[in-house]
């Protein structure tokens, strides 16, 4: 549907200060993980297939003084190395992320996160959903330290 969807892949990294396994059991648990994000209002799991969630986030609008909300449905695929998750929202926006989890073995007290997140989206929704997505990873990150934080 070019050029009115475009695609785009982003990279969002960093040591986590905990183990490879405890940091792929937040991974591995999806509820979790969504409520990791600072966007979260509510998610509920798929009773005919659990693989798949229903999940509500907040949408900042006009740069953070009002708030909308937007759901959309995301499965999950655990894997030895991480994560598959694939995301469905609206306007035809498409995500597919990939987690891994990596050892550090100089340092066996952290691990490696690393999330490639190839996005579709309409061309005129890209720079805002960008924006949000990435502000989001980013503190879902910085929330991974802080869960793990001595």
């Amino acid at each position: 549907m070019w050029p009115f969807m475009l695609t785009r892949t982003y990279v969002f990294s960093k040591t986590i200060p905990t183990s490879r396994e405890e940091l792929l059991r937040v991974v591995h648990d999806p509820m979790q993980s969504i409520a990791l994000s600072p966007l979260f209002k509510f998610a509920e799991q798929d009773p005919k297939d659990p693989a798949w969630y229903t999940v509500t986030e907040r949408l900042p609008v006009l740069g953070g003084l009002s708030e909308s909300s937007t759901t959309f449905r995301c499965s999950f695929a655990n894997n030895e190395t991480g994560r598959y998750t694939e995301v469905f929202a609206g306007v035809g926006t498409h995500m597919d992320c990939t987690v891994l989890v990596e050892e550090i073995k100089e340092n066996p007290n952290s691990a490696k996160f690393t999330e490639v997140v190839v996005l579709k989206g309409f061309i005129l929704l890209m720079p805002y959903i960008i924006s949000t997505m990435s502000k989001a990873h980013y503190a879902i990150l910085d929330a991974l330290v802080a869960k793990f934080a001595p």
